[in-house]
């Protein structure tokens, strides 16, 4: 994993623990344009989705591994 995006700006700059990946704004999606996000916060899928429709709908798609494991893409 390359890196880790949050919407929580307390956590930008900072490093996941025990693996120290780094995060970003979740605009750095917009930027890197990557075919695929893992979604590790899978409680919180459905406004994340919402969020992040323009991901979805240029080609991205969201593999959420929890509760069931879905691949999520615009179509």
């Amino acid at each position: 994993m390359e890196y880790l995006v949050d919407d929580n700006q307390l956590k930008h700059g900072l490093y996941s623990p025990g693996y120290h990946i780094p995060v970003y704004p979740s605009e750095k999606l917009y930027e890197d344009k990557p075919d695929i996000v893992v979604v590790l916060a899978w409680q919180h899928q459905e406004s994340i989705i919402k969020k992040h429709k323009t991901f979805l709908n240029s080609g991205g798609k969201f593999f959420i591994p929890l509760p069931i494991l879905q691949v999520l893409g615009s179509e």
